[in-house]
């Protein structure tokens, strides 16, 4: 695996650690269905050379969901 897809696998990693840890603080449940939507919202929000992070991090999650 490259340096580059190694790098964007860690931060997709902390992405989804850090949207279940803002669900928790928030007091909301957390389930794969709620992290993708607000990683979503992240996402579109996230400036350009962020996004691919948060592309992976919806993949992790859409290949847990099946």
């Amino acid at each position: 695996m490259d340096k580059e897809k190694s790098a964007r696998l860690n931060s997709a990693k902390e992405i989804l650690g850090e949207a279940t840890l803002f669900l928790l603080q928030q007091e909301r449940p957390v389930s794969p269905d709620t992290l993708y939507t607000l990683i979503s919202s992240w996402e579109r929000q996230a400036e350009t050379n962020q996004k691919s992070a948060y592309q992976e991090a919806l993949k992790i999650l859409v290949r847990k969901m099946n």
